[in-house]
């Protein structure tokens, strides 16, 4: 005759260990963040992160800012030390203040933007309905595009210094 040992509270105990053991180990692995935003108030999205040493190595660690301007970074991928943080737009660098980490656990980029508008013209008429898109002295497309109004022009926003070259 078999007796039954109470396969229920074994199961019951086993799930209450094992959800004991992931929320210890999810509170070991704390989370460093880099916000992005433009001096527009507005969260820059989809931007490139990237971490480096404070001697100026890369990490090889890199991470893409979410819709709240966001880039997450796990500390536990960093050992305890100095860093700062590269983010990429408009084909320029921008770098964030030295952090220490374990320490800090996050850090701001703002990025100082400003308005350029550009008029397409064959004069002395205004010319409607062109597409215009952003080159960098270089030559090297910026990803931003936009159509000519009625008075002939765009406006785009970019980065504050940044040399911008339009092509019709």
């Amino acid at each position: 005759m078999l007796k039954r040992c109470g396969a229920t509270n074994v199961a019951i105990l086993v799930i209450s260990i094992l959800t004991a053991l992931v929320l210890s180990t999810s509170a070991w692995a704390e989370d460093f963040q880099v916000n992005v935003s433009s001096s527009k108030d507005y969260a820059l999205e989809g931007v490139k992160v990237y971490a480096f040493t404070d001697s100026g190595s890369y990490t090889g660690y890199n991470a893409t800012a979410d819709s709240n301007g966001t880039a997450v970074f796990n500390k536990d991928s960093f050992t305890d030390g100095s860093y700062t943080f590269r983010v990429d737009y408009f084909n320029e660098y921008f770098w964030s203040d030295t952090v220490i980490i374990p320490d800090d656990s996050a850090v701001s980029v703002t990025i100082i933007e400003g308005d350029v508008q550009v008029t397409v013209t064959n004069p002395p008429s205004p010319l409607s309905g062109l597409n215009v898109y952003l080159y960098n002295s270089q030559g090297v497309y910026l990803g931003k595009n936009g159509t000519t109004d009625a008075s002939g022009q765009v406006t785009f926003i970019v980065p504050v210094g940044d040399i911008v070259n339009s092509c019709v």
